[in-house]
């Protein structure tokens, strides 16, 4: 059982082939029309996808690359954020028209209009996070979180260097060890652009190893 009568059909993002690289694949995107899923399982939801996000490992499902295979076409993607229009029947942690970011079920894509996803893989949204910054959150900072905090057990007072510290998983490091109250974060960077990216999200020294002698 779930609540809400839904339409039949929604628009798509699918990826029509495995490319040798993410700009052949992105070439290669095409947007059509689908099923709109309809009929959750007593423990998923299905939810109006308001932003959604393309990470590193995306890149390598769209070149095969990536320990879980998928045959095209299928709709690429893997975080999103958006809004819970029907919930399964043993569902108690969320309901409908709660703003909600996470990953979708298992084969199932993002870039589309509509996704399903199980209960234990979203989480509610504070009413002042927009849905950009959600779609964008869970993967970059639970890796993050988990690297820093989990694993490494860093502390405040503790000196931090963060490697690729202005991609994705780096800029989140450096605003957890910043939260955390690290005495000083160090970032590593590959140009000058990257510099100044590092520096506004928290690190206090900065080294470009494209610039600074080993």
């Amino acid at each position: 059982k779930f609540i809400m009568s839904l339409a039949n059909s929604m628009r798509a993002v699918i990826a029509t082939k495995i490319a040798d690289s993410v700009e052949e694949a992105l070439d290669a995107f095409e947007i059509t029309t689908m099923p709109r899923p309809t009929n959750p399982s007593s423990k998923e939801l299905i939810v109006k996808v308001e932003s959604a996000a393309l990470n590193f490992f995306d890149g390598l499902i769209l070149q095969g690359k990536y320990q879980q295979k998928f045959t095209p076409p299928f709709v690429p993607g893997s975080e999103f954020a958006g809004t819970v229009i029907a919930i399964g029947s043993k569902v108690k942690s969320l309901k409908v028209g709660d703003r909600v970011c996470g990953f979708p079920s298992p084969g199932k894509g993002v870039l589309c209009e509509y996704t399903i996803a199980g209960e234990s893989s979203l989480w509610k949204m504070p009413d002042n996070m927009s849905f950009n910054d959600g779609a964008s959150f869970v993967c970059t900072y639970g890796t993050s979180y988990m690297s820093l905090i989990q694993r490494a057990s860093i502390k405040p007072k503790d000196t931090v260097l963060i490697t690729a510290a202005s991609g994705g998983v780096g800029t989140a490091c450096l605003q957890i060890s910043k939260a955390i109250g690290c005495k000083k974060i160090i970032g590593c960077v590959g140009s000058a652009y990257k510099a100044e990216v590092a520096k506004k999200c928290g690190a206090d020294m900065v080294i470009n190893y494209r610039e600074t002698p080993e």
